[in-house]
């Protein structure tokens, strides 16, 4: 359980910069009057890509300088959750107390862009309707927090193969002879 809590208060720790970080982003965003096709967004795979590399090689060197592939796209991806998860709860402030009209001006982008893709009114009047159904900010907000777990998992994912160092030392590759000798 030791090992457990410094690598949780770890991950949530970055993640929570990461969120704040991609909070401010949004707030950048919003007050500019951008709106949600705004190419300023782009900045946030940014703002994830660079936290998870610099919170990964962090992790690796309070591990001693060596951590497996696969504890590095675990601690990426918690980190990515728990940022969804300020992001989050960041859009259900902003959709709910301080522009609750904002939903609805971002279905009508959606609708918009809809339209532009070429899709007809019928096709778009439809996905609104289904998107009215099973949307609200609530449920958009936990959307978030899943979908920057899978964002932080893919990511994680590539990062991780380039920042792994496997600890080859003399006493773990004895026991991996050992534990071979015991089968």
């Amino acid at each position: 359980m030791n090992n457990k809590s410094p690598f949780l208060k770890s991950t949530m720790t970055n993640g929570l910069i990461m969120g704040f970080a991609l909070v401010v982003l949004s707030l950048i965003v919003y007050l500019l009057g951008l709106g949600i096709n705004s190419k300023l967004n782009w900045i946030s795979y940014l703002i994830i890509i660079g936290m998870l590399i610099y919170a990964q090689k962090q992790f690796r060197t309070e591990q001693g300088g060596f951590a497996s592939y696969w504890q590095l796209v675990g601690y990426g991806t918690l980190m990515a959750v728990f940022a969804g998860f300020i992001s989050g709860i960041w859009n259900i402030i902003l959709m709910t107390v301080i522009d609750p009209g904002l939903w609805e001006q971002t279905m009508i982008e959606a609708q918009n862009v809809y339209l532009e893709m070429g899709f007809n009114e019928d096709q778009v009047e439809e996905m609104m309707v289904n998107a009215e159904k099973y949307s609200s900010p609530l449920i958009t907000s936990i959307s978030m927090a899943f979908g920057f777990g899978l964002m932080g998992f893919i990511f994680s994912l590539i990062i991780s193969a380039f920042l792994k160092k496997e600890n080859e030392s003399f006493d773990m590759v004895m026991d991996k002879i050992e534990e071979n000798d015991e089968k």
